[in-house]
């Protein structure tokens, strides 16, 4: 009785040229890269970016990058545990925190006698700009 060989993922080409001036943001590349990873022949019409094609040969090329993608690449996308829970995230920037300090700053100053330091420069939050809808 004859053993069925163990199917092998086949060796991916260059991007395809059908993805020329495909673009996707990075969210969209890490997914579709993790979903075919086990796939032996991905559909290049499917890919949504060139860039996810290059990644997807990278994780089947390398086997230490295939573990450097799933752990720093992959994993980002996984929701944090106040995600999950519903927890506050936005909006919560810490000023109230920052502006304790400055409040106990100042008293240690004025105990010690000394001038107190200036009012530091607020801090402004990079990401209010942020749309996560871009990345779809």
């Amino acid at each position: 009785m004859a053993t069925k060989p163990k199917p092998t993922l086949g060796e991916l080409e260059p991007a395809p040229k059908a993805l020329a001036g495909k673009k996707a943001g990075e969210p969209a590349i890490v997914r579709w890269v993790a979903r075919n990873i086990d796939d032996p022949a991905p559909a290049p019409r499917d890919c949504p970016d060139p860039f996810a094609w290059t990644l997807l040969r990278a994780c089947r090329d390398n086997p230490a990058f295939l573990v450097f993608f799933v752990e720093k690449l992959w994993a980002k996308l996984i929701p944090t545990r106040s995600q999950l829970d519903g927890g506050p995230t936005k909006g919560v920037d810490g000023k109230p925190t920052l502006e304790l300090i400055d409040r106990i700053l100042s008293m240690k100053a004025e105990a010690e006698g000394v001038p107190a330091a200036p009012a530091p420069t607020p801090i402004v939050d990079a990401f209010d700009a942020y749309d996560p809808k871009e990345d779809e």
